[in-house]
């Protein structure tokens, strides 16, 4: 409706983190599902991450970029989609948009004309050190001294938070302890991933030539 304005709901996820009454899980729960159901979007409290830890994880991600060019390709993301992880410079990828993906003239260029203005970012992805098919690329030890044990503790501490979610969309959706245990093994953490992102400056001047761009809408699933 014209001039209806909608506010994110704030869901409080800690009868899952601290163990709480099951009256208290189905009352979060029955929260969750309604804000993710109705809406699609949702802010949670009570995930079990602490303020000092984010406040860590921002720390690292700015000595991370604040590394010279030279020393962050010293983990580059590989050419092609697997592994994702490692360090990728601004400009390495690309910007299109669902439309410009049907288009007449990406099928004429076989794709190339997609691939012509620059997602103006850089980010670092790593996962799971147990999984070979998307092994983490790590910079030297002596370039950013303790940032590989950090992040794999932050993944993990993530992790966990993900599995209180999936609790309480299990006991939103009243799955039987057999369904349970079954989502549960579909994510175990080994597949997923954590992206440190950064945005560097650009004048709206690129931005208007479609010189460079930001990401659009999009989702990261079919």
């Amino acid at each position: 409706m014209p001039g209806r304005t909608l506010s994110i709901p704030i869901v409080d996820l800690a009868p899952f983190s601290s163990k709480g009454s099951e009256e208290s899980k189905q009352k979060a729960a029955k929260a969750l599902y309604s804000a993710c159901h109705d809406l699609g979007f949702v802010q949670i409290t009570g995930h079990g991450v602490s303020k000092s830890l984010l406040d860590e994880a921002f720390d690292w991600s700015k000595r991370l970029f604040d590394l010279s060019h030279e020393d962050k390709m010293k983990a580059p993301h590989p050419d092609g989609p697997i592994p994702h992880r490692g360090y990728s410079h601004p400009g390495l990828e690309k910007v299109y948009s669902k439309a410009e993906l049907a288009g007449e003239t990406a099928s004429e260029t076989d794709g190339d004309s997609l691939r012509q203005v620059m997602d103006f970012k850089e980010s670092y992805e790593v996962g799971s050190e147990n999984n070979p098919a998307q092994y983490n690329i790590w910079l030297p030890e002596d370039v950013l001294p303790g940032f590989r044990k950090f992040m794999m503790y932050f993944y993990w501490e993530l992790h966990k938070t993900a599995s209180i979610i999936l609790d309480a969309l299990s006991v939103a959706l009243n799955l039987t302890d057999e369904e349970r245990a079954h989502l549960r093994k579909l994510h175990t953490g080994e597949n997923n991933q954590l992206r440190f992102l950064r945005y560097p400056e650009i004048s709206a001047e690129q931005l208007a030539k479609r010189i460079i761009a930001r990401m659009p809408a999009h989702c990261d699933w079919r």
